[in-house]
């Protein structure tokens, strides 16, 4: 959110050329704005229980993970939706398969010699972790899979600024921060509810942004896109810090830190496949009308039409991932109501 708003700005003050760098370049002064609070506020110890064992750096674990991710992510990677694909890449997957067999393989056998492995796949006998893994990877391959989709659409098809296209998210991004502040005190005692609405009341902003697309006209489009948003943005404000909190509810404090580390994965690995399958489409459908990406669009000729056609069937990927997180989010809001029977949920 944050870059596709102050970067549609640097894209306008500096230009394509240099404007898109200083979208990375922003980062810098952020991480040493947060780097004195996080030496302030994160201990520097971790307390553990007697007995325990002690802490050793599993490095086969760390490089079998590594490939396992790295084999997984290159094929998506490397989709582009253009003829130049070569489809010999999705062999990859089977041997991040392979890999990934050895890894899990070897992290049970590490764990059962009495030392620490990178994930303890124990974690996943919680409905609440497991649950919230999948649904914080399947939110990530959605959400900046739409923002790119968005910007797509709007730039290339429509002919919008850069500017103005990341102004359509300013709403988004205040409405969820403000949600975000409120719903954080109540979301040990309600986060599997805040999670299930908020991904639902997501899912019908996806719907609406796919209805824009398909039926406005280019002069609302900007303005619906833009309400769409806003009223989309309660549900990243309901769902990123309920779902974070959820899913490690069970999760032993000494496992913490491996548990919330392998969200992280889930996340990357959900956002460059949701943005590579969603892309892939949209160029897809830009090559069957004969569009270069990127080219100047005639819209006499039907080239806005084919960007219509390419960014809707893009977010029908997008809505069908988004229900596929609804589902489980239902899932683990009805595992929260059986703990609530049996008086496990604070009241």
């Amino acid at each position: 959110i944050r870059d596709s708003t102050i970067g549609g700005l640097f894209i306008g003050m500096l230009g394509e050329e240099l404007g898109w760098r200083w979208t990375f370049g922003m980062n810098v002064p952020i991480a040493l704005i947060i780097l004195p609070f996080a030496v302030w506020l994160l201990p520097g110890r971790q307390a553990h229980p007697k007995g325990a064992a002690s802490r050793d750096l599993d490095l086969v674990g760390v490089l079998l993970m590594a490939a396992t991710v790295l084999l997984v992510m290159l094929p998506f990677v490397l989709t582009t939706g253009t003829d130049a694909d070569s489809p010999q890449r999705w062999w990859l997957l089977l041997a991040a398969a392979v890999v990934g067999a050895v890894f899990v393989w070897w992290e049970r056998r590490y764990l059962a010699l009495g030392r620490n492995p990178v994930i303890d796949f124990g974690l996943f006998r919680w409905a609440s972790y497991r649950n919230g893994v999948i649904i914080s990877t399947l939110w990530f391959a959605v959400m900046p899979p739409m923002f790119l989709l968005m910007t797509l659409y709007a730039q290339q098809g429509l002919g919008f600024a850069a500017v103005n296209v990341g102004a359509f998210s300013i709403p988004y991004a205040l409405i969820s921060a403000v949600v975000a502040a409120w719903a954080g005190r109540y979301t040990f005692t309600w986060a599997a509810r805040m999670v299930f609405y908020g991904v639902l009341i997501y899912v019908a902003m996806l719907l609406g942004m796919l209805l824009v697309g398909a039926f406005a006209p280019v002069a609302y489009t900007p303005w619906l896109f833009t309400a769409m948003l806003a009223v989309g943005g309660v549900g990243p404000g309901l769902v990123m810090s309920a779902n974070q909190m959820r899913t490690m509810k069970h999760v032993p404090p000494a496992a913490a830190g491996v548990g919330g580390s392998f969200m992280q994965v889930g996340q990357r690995l959900g956002n460059a496949m949701g943005i590579a399958v969603a892309t892939s489409v949209f160029y897809a459908v830009l090559a069957a009308a004969g569009l270069t990406p990127g080219g100047a669009v005639d819209a006499a000729a039907g080239g806005e039409d084919a960007y219509r056609h390419a960014y809707v069937w893009g977010m029908v990927v997008l809505v069908v991932l988004s229900v596929v997180a609804l589902v489980f989010s239902w899932f683990d809001y009805r595992v929260d109501a059986r703990e609530r029977a049996a008086g496990e949920a604070p009241e």
